[in-house]
């Protein structure tokens, strides 16, 4: 005689109703006895029958959903697609100048350091003035725009340093992007660690960077731009600094950077406070090949406008040197010259 199978959920329901053993042996043709004994046996070799309650136990409650692992991703790539809709950072862009004919220069410049306590703000306006008054020169800001020493974060003595404070320091980079853009002058901006990796570091913020959205391209890491000037195509490579030194070579970050990657025309960084260029041919056979690659190239460290002596610097390091390098660009050759200052390029221009 085959064995008797019973609904063991059902059964337990039906005990909790009250119902009597006899009445469920009856719905299945036994004794009720035999149903109970069954049942106890059950119940000792399982896991208590953890049955959820009918929306009618509790009416107003919302029972959890098994949510998909799909419906996550598709609204984290939508929430992605807004950020960087919002976000002005980009890794590469353009410009256009392929209507000029004549040769133009681009100021390097980083580490301007506004508001600091031992920045040479007269050499800055002087530098800003010529860019200004040169027509065909233009200008790229590769980080520490500001002195960025924020109060309650950064150690009081380096808080001291600072001539204004850091809200009057944002207002005075705010006012020279406006002017710049005003004029066509502004290339780019990058990050620094005074006025980019503090403030991501402490408040999840860059202010700089939220301050030039939608006016100029803002690098927040390394960045390559493509220059287009009559006949010519041009790349440059640009980064606030590097994580390459070398005590031989003043010029070894952006040698790094050029072969690791990317064999630009000019390769581009400051940080380190003091100004050196070189010139060296490399990948001599991508050019020769019909590639707008390799050839001649320049490494070009930017200098700076806080000169010194502040305690923060020269307890580890040495004074500043000023320094902006400047790039002459020609249109109908494929050739560029790094000079010491914008005064000295502009003499070569014409």
């Amino acid at each position: 005689m085959p064995r008797q199978k019973y609904d063991h959920l059902v059964i337990a329901k039906q005990r909790e109703e009250g119902l009597e053993w006899k009445t469920i042996g009856e719905a299945y043709g036994v004794d009720g006895d035999v149903v109970r004994t069954a049942h106890g046996h059950y119940m000792k070799q399982h896991e208590p029958l953890n049955e959820i309650p009918e929306p009618s136990v509790f009416p107003d409650y919302k029972w959890p959903e098994d949510v998909n692992w799909r419906e996550y991703l598709n609204l984290w790539d939508k929430l992605l697609q807004l950020e960087r809709r919002a976000d002005p950072y980009v890794e590469t862009f353009t410009i256009d100048l392929s209507y000029i004919n004549r040769p133009i220069a681009m100021v390097s410049a980083s580490d301007l350091h506004m508001g600091g306590g031992f920045t040479d703000h007269k050499a800055i306006r002087a530098t800003m003035d010529f860019v200004f008054n040169t027509p065909d020169m233009y200008l790229g800001i590769s980080g520490d725009s500001i002195e960025g020493f924020i109060p309650g974060v950064k150690p009081a003595e380096t808080v001291e340093q600072q001539v204004s404070s850091v809200k009057a320091q944002l207002r005075a980079a705010e006012s020279l992007v406006k002017d710049l853009i005003a004029d066509g002058k502004l290339w780019w901006w990058t990050w620094g660690d005074h006025d980019a990796k503090w403030f991501e570091q402490r408040i999840g913020l860059n202010i700089v960077q939220t301050m030039l959205k939608h006016q100029v391209p803002y690098f927040t890491g390394r960045g390559l731009v493509r220059l287009l000037l009559g006949d010519q195509e041009y790349f440059i490579q640009v980064n606030h600094g590097e994580r390459y030194a070398s005590q031989w070579n003043p010029n070894h970050p952006q040698r790094r950077a050029y072969e690791r990657f990317f064999p630009a025309d000019v390769t581009i960084s400051g940080h380190l406070h003091k100004p050196a260029f070189q010139m060296f041919h490399h990948y001599d056979q991508l050019r020769e090949a019909g590639i707008n690659l390799g050839g001649k190239t320049w490494l070009v460290q930017n200098g700076t406008f806080k000169t010194g002596p502040d305690p923060y610097t020269i307890r580890s390091w040495s004074r500043g040197i000023m320094g902006v390098p400047t790039i002459v660009f020609r249109p109908d050759c494929h050739d560029c010259d790094v000079l010491e200052t914008p005064e000295k390029a502009a003499r070569i221009m014409t």
